[in-house]
């Protein structure tokens, strides 16, 4: 009876443990949710800008000279962020470049493409306007 018990408490345990772990939400995941019923009408792009966790801060300046970490980084957010089922991932986009160096071919990027951001405005001022 005692090795049933103990048992049962070790299937139920697991059980939970994976309901608990299936709950968990990426920060993409939980932007959309917030942003559910937000009119994006205003939107130009599949791009929101907002639906990821930004380390490259691409909708303030951004440096004249970037590395490839840099640019790998930013083109991961833009594909992250993007409605689009076509946009390239990162992880593409690193065998392509693989390809490349293996072929002789000078490697050189660019990220020119248009993306929407939220503008909340100031303390002073606040607004809620797609950018």
């Amino acid at each position: 009876m005692r090795t049933f018990l103990i048992k049962t408490a070790v299937v139920v345990l697991c059980i939970s443990g994976g309901l608990l772990q299936s709950q968990e939400r990426t920060y993409t995941q939980k932007m959309d949710s917030l942003m559910q019923y937000v009119d994006k009408s205003q939107m130009t792009t599949p791009i929101l800008y907002d639906r990821v966790f930004s380390f490259t801060n691409l909708d303030k300046k951004t440096p004249n000279n970037v590395d490839y970490n840099y640019f790998i980084q930013a083109w991961s957010e833009l594909h992250r962020a993007s409605n689009n089922p076509n946009f390239i991932s990162a992880d593409e986009l690193k065998v392509l470049a693989k390809e490349s160096q293996k072929n002789n071919r000078i490697q050189l990027g660019v990220i020119h493409l248009k993306y929407n951001y939220i503008d909340y405005g100031t303390p002073q001022s606040p607004k809620y306007e797609f950018c």
